[in-house]
């Protein structure tokens, strides 16, 4: 290390002198190992120069820091520094990617198991703004009617510019029964929505699942998670067992989760040898081709339901089926202009990397545990198209639905309140008054609607400064006339059974299209 650098921390107390030799010298060990690994792939030339960078980047560093710890108005603590630095890297990076915290490493192990306290929302942030991918069903957070895309400006009174992921994720989980405040903006509204959340439990039941009226077999999917392929399973063999003519699977507001499990589900509906889904990485390792292998336990004609809350392996398993011609997707029409709303459009690999160090020590002493969440490849449909992240329009990105079904305003929300995503309407009882989000003034312009109110002065302004103006309002829904229906699984099932009386005419193929990008 050069001698500036030397003074530089010799000029800090021991502690922190260690820690940040600590720091540097992670930084170069993992510098050595990047440099390493693609030996076969890059010039010697290309190494030269990353490494003369690292250096340079390792004496920056240090420069900066001694400069705040000396001189900085306030006395700043180091972990904060570290950990801002390592955030600020992150930030550079796609919204997928972060560093995880010991404690958010935790979190996620919890969360694939299937049980956390907290809110039970799937957030991420898009367009630099916070955003429900999906509440999870019978979540705290479903019930108070949360929906997908809301754009959360607002954690207990604290604006969430700028903040990080797992900042987030620690704000709205906590202890069972305590309460959290959160504002969002809803597309199609003009103000923003309030809503008080208390903690709770969340059981994430991945899978729900019966036979309705006329022998058609619905499984409802709510994540991937470890025990989801085997409770799909199940579910087909009992379908089988009691001959059901063709398959409902539901996808609505599914944010995703393991990609393993995922395939194993896609191997039930498909012929050994289809391409499912293909994997591609800036570094040839990265990629990888799934193909079915010989488990196929559904050959009944299939529809598929997706919304905008579908998402990461919700859009590999539709893209699969879409693309074989295996199953027919449905989702719900866009109300302003009639067009086929896409899923959600997260269709990134990410790559959960264990690491050794953290700034948190266990009571013993021992450095705790803390992950790195990479993304390191995208998801390519068997068609090699690739699963793009939706801008936000709704009409661009993700999978495009086969069919678009048409939906009164607030249906999706008044569902995921009456507990509709559960399989069974038990959240609220069907006639009772639901505080749903006020319905858009009728004399406003769908341009209008869209977004926010802005004048003319201020067009710069950027997408969460828009999103922040206003205060939000409720109104009670009307009570309804005749019992709540799910819309779009009704009409699924009226184009289920016109394919079950196309294949048993002789008119509908008995085997999907094989599809694979030459």
């Amino acid at each position: 290390m050069a001698k500036s650098t030397k003074r530089a921390i010799s000029k800090l107390g021991t502690l922190e002198g260690r820690l940040l030799m600590m720091c540097l010298a992670l930084v170069f060990a993992g510098g050595f190992f990047v440099l390493k690994m693609p030996a076969q792939i890059a010039a010697m030339e290309e190494q030269r120069k990353s490494s003369s960078e690292l250096h340079d980047f390792a004496e920056l560093y240090a420069e900066i820091y001694s400069q705040i710890k000396t001189r900085y108005v306030d006395e700043i603590d180091s972990k904060k520094l570290f950990e801002g630095s390592i955030n600020g890297m992150m930030g550079a990076l796609d919204p997928h990617s972060s560093w995880m915290p010991p404690a958010v490493q935790e979190q996620l192990t919890r969360d694939t198991e299937g049980e956390y306290s907290g809110v039970g929302l799937e957030i991420t942030t898009r367009d630099g703004v916070l955003t429900v991918v999906s509440p999870l069903p019978g979540s705290p957070a479903a019930r108070v009617g949360v929906m997908p895309w809301d754009r959360i400006i607002e954690i207990d009174g604290k604006t969430t510019e700028k903040i990080q992921l797992q900042d987030a994720v620690k704000a709205l989980t906590g202890p069972t029964g305590t309460k959290v405040k959160i504002k969002v903006w809803r597309e199609g509204k003009n103000q923003p929505l309030d809503f008080e959340i208390t903690r709770e439990t969340v059981h994430i039941i991945s899978v729900f699942s019966k036979i309705l009226d006329g022998g058609i077999g619905y499984i409802r999917i709510a994540r991937f998670q470890e025990d989801t392929a085997k409770e799909v399973r199940k579910a087909l063999e009992n379908f089988n067992a009691n001959n059901v003519a063709g398959v409902v699977v539901d996808l609505r507001n599914d944010a995703g989760g393991l990609l393993d499990k995922c395939v194993e589900i896609c191997n039930f509906f498909l012929p050994e040898g289809q391409v499912i889904v293909s994997i591609k990485g800036r570094n040839p390792a990265d990629n990888r081709k799934y193909l079915a292998v010989e488990d196929q336990l559904c050959a009944q004609p299939l529809v598929v339901l997706v919304n905008r809350g579908s998402a990461s392996a919700s859009e590999i398993f539709a893209g699969a089926m879409q693309d074989t011609k295996r199953g027919l997707i449905i989702g719900p029409d866009d109300a302003r202009n009639g067009k086929v709303l896409h899923t959600f459009g997260k269709g990134s690999v990410q790559t959960i990397s264990p690491l050794k160090y953290s700034l948190d020590r266990e009571a013993n002493g021992d450095m705790k545990p803390s992950g790195l969440r990479l993304t390191t490849a995208r998801y390519y449909t068997p068609s090699g198209k690739p699963i793009l992240a939706d801008k936000g329009d709704g009409h661009s990105g993700g999978i495009t639905p086969d069919v678009g079904v048409k939906l009164p305003p607030n249906h999706e929300a008044e569902l995921i309140l009456r507990g509709g995503l559960m399989g069974e309407f038990a959240v609220v009882e069907p006639g009772k008054e639901l505080r749903l989000p006020s319905d858009t003034d009728e004399t406003t312009s769908p341009e209008e609607r869209q977004a926010p109110k802005t004048d003319d002065s201020k067009t710069t302004l950027s997408l969460f400064e828009r999103l922040t103006n206003g205060s939000a309002k409720t109104t009670a829904a009307k009570k309804p006339s005749e019992p709540f229906r799910d819309i779009q699984l009704d009409e699924s099932i009226k184009y289920l059974k016109a394919m079950i009386v196309a294949r048993s005419s002789g008119q509908m193929t008995e085997k999907p299209e094989k599809t694979e990008k030459k």
